[in-house]
């Protein structure tokens, strides 16, 4: 295999990939010039995912940034819901209820490596009220014994969980009532080149680690990711890290709307009810949906020079949200196009120096 034998250059995707062919380029010249490394066009990886340009490549290489403007600030993307009218509700998608871990295993079977899914959790009550100390403590522990963990359900706050795929049911997890760990969703978990795609995707990681000592590994914030698209339209005056809602992020990207009045309601009551089963199967479709649209905007736009994916994808390994590229590295979500002051947020104006630097 080929390791990363390009080097920098200005970086877009073959058009193989943006016009939905499976064909590789042919000439040589054209994939030294157009690909990040050769590694891809040779493990078979360049083919499509889902309809959707390989990730893989920002995740497990490095990535030579281009030489010019990558990190200055742009004009937002085109938003245009003139199509649509206002208030429009997101249609409730189809899905399937597992309640048993064989039902379960039988339908997250058919999801494969380079698959991006939509990804939810929902979860009742709290963690009990704990020091920094103690909970780094805790964390220790069942870093200690996660091999030999043994799940007690009457404690575990984790109710549902969702998983979407392009053109499939919405596959909906009763963990309540199945009081088990499915091994097809194990491995989903932990597979690295399964991509998870949410809104608020850390905390549902560090829900799974709390309650299962599950790593959730390739997680992609849609959140971080639509700041990063939209940065002039979602809390512009906040830190990166403030995230904005999935009712926020589908209405800006697709025109429709979906409710989060069930948040709280009681999702350990059996038989859960359907409009709550509805909540949870769209907050999944949602996500993705709203993720391929947002990425193939991207693709197709000068914006994709200047998204470095590493900004908003992330492991959670034992507890901690660690850099994708780097699994001794810490990862916080920081972007340098907004100030780490309060009351700044993004920067619009010329980055000065730090910018011409990059340039140069």
């Amino acid at each position: 295999m080929f390791l990363g034998l390009v080097p920098p250059v200005i970086y877009t995707w073959p058009r193989a990939f943006q016009d939905g062919s499976r064909d590789f380029y042919k000439s040589a010249a054209e994939i030294c010039t157009r690909c990040l490394n050769l590694a891809s066009i040779f493990d078979g990886r360049s083919r499509l995912l889902n309809g959707l340009p390989p990730l893989v490549e920002h995740f497990h290489h490095p990535i030579a940034l281009p030489p010019i403007d990558f990190l200055k600030p742009y004009p937002p993307l085109p938003i245009d819901h003139s199509n649509i009218p206002p208030g429009t509700p997101y249609s409730t998608p189809t899905y399937i209820v597992c309640e048993t871990e064989d039902d379960a295993d039988d339908n997250l079977l058919g999801i494969t490596p380079w698959t991006f899914i939509g990804f939810d959790i929902e979860w009742e009550g709290q963690d009990p009220r704990m020091s920094p100390s103690a909970k780094e403590a805790l964390r220790l522990e069942q870093v200690k014994t996660h091999r030999t963990f043994v799940a007690d359900w009457d404690s575990i706050l984790i109710c549902v969980v969702q998983i979407a795929v392009q053109g499939r049911p919405v596959i909906v997890l009763d963990l309540v009532k199945m009081r088990a760990v499915p091994k097809h969703f194990r491995r989903i978990v932990l597979d690295k080149r399964i991509f998870k795609v949410g809104a608020g995707i850390q905390n549902d990681g560090f829900r799974l680690w709390r309650d299962l000592c599950l790593n959730l590994n390739s997680a992609i914030s849609l959140s971080y990711l639509a700041k990063l698209a939209y940065p002039h339209s979602f809390r512009p005056t906040d830190k990166f890290c403030v995230e904005p809602g999935l009712d926020k992020i589908v209405w800006a990207i697709t025109g429709y709307t979906i409710s989060k009045n069930c948040r709280r309601q009681n999702w350990k009551n059996r038989p859960l009810e359907q409009n709550l089963l509805d909540y949870a199967a769209t907050d999944a479709a949602s996500a993705l949906e709203a993720f391929r649209t947002l990425y193939r905007t991207l693709d197709t736009s000068r914006v994709k020079y200047r998204v470095n994916y590493g900004w908003c994808t992330f492991h959670v390994v034992n507890g901690l949200a660690v850099d994708v590229g780097d699994s001794t590295k810490c990862w916080v979500a920081e972007c340098p196009w907004w100030s780490e002051e309060p009351g700044v947020g993004f920067l619009d104006a010329e980055f000065g120096p730090w910018c011409r630097g990059v340039a140069e």
